[in-house]
């Protein structure tokens, strides 16, 4: 934790125990009405675990763990109106989601595969993505009450197959990267309809909500060298 923009860190211990020393952490989605409230996306004791503090990371408690052991959660994201409310991706390939801090969940959406990703609108929170373990993605207008496929391998002049999206963990139900190959996404935070996918040495941008899709040159286009992720400058 920084609490100087980055220039010192110390490291977040839970006083109780909760995360443990091996916990590999997928995702910290910190409350944007409450940010004292946090999230975490965790793989711990062999199960995707969602954990949550009300005090700045002081203490942790779990709030949702995976049916079956070698599955993650990898994503959360947390309303910005409550901070009751959530939705998580686990790689199980389900949509969970909470309106009481974790009392009772429902499911809200099932996949065929891992979801890696659940990515939302800033402006329009009901508008949202979801990304599998082989890159396909998924839009919803109505907060995951339906969904339908958006097909990014369809850019001028190149076709891109999910089978280039190699998931060397995919019985694990974990991430969707290697070595070879990687995938992310993003969203423009001041224009939502525009979009970017980094896949592979690959960067794609939608200007229409990914409806359509073209490329954009890089400096390591060619070179055999992999994307690790995509971000838009907010400004």
């Amino acid at each position: 934790k920084s609490m100087d923009g980055g220039a010192h860190w110390s490291r977040a211990r839970d006083r109780d125990g909760v995360i443990t020393e091996q916990s590999d952490v997928y995702k910290v989605a910190i409350s944007r009405s409450r940010p004292e409230i946090m999230h975490l996306a965790v793989f711990q004791n062999s199960r995707g675990r969602v954990l949550k503090s009300d005090d700045g990371g002081a203490v942790f408690r779990e709030i949702y763990a995976v049916t079956q052991d070698r599955y993650g959660v990898f994503d959360v994201h947390v309303s910005p109106f409550s901070p009751e409310e959530a939705m998580i991706a686990t790689g199980e390939g389900r949509l969970l989601e909470t309106r009481n801090s974790g009392g009772t969940w429902r499911l809200a959406h099932t996949f065929s595969e891992a979801v890696v990703r659940l990515t939302v609108n800033p402006a329009f929170p009901s508008e949202r993505y979801a990304i599998t373990s082989k890159g396909a993605i998924a839009k919803t207008f109505d907060a995951g009450r339906t969904w339908s496929s958006i097909d990014a391998a369809s850019e001028p002049g190149s076709a891109l197959s999910q089978g280039e999206i190699h998931n060397p963990y995919e019985n694990w139900g974990f991430g969707f990267s290697s070595s070879s190959s990687s995938f992310d996404f993003a969203i423009d935070p001041s224009n939502p309809a525009v979009l970017y996918i980094a896949r592979g040495e690959r960067l794609l941008v939608s200007r229409d909500g990914g409806f359509s899709w073209r490329r954009i040159t890089t400096l390591i286009a060619g070179k055999g060298t992999a994307l690790g992720g995509v971000a838009v400058h907010p400004n």
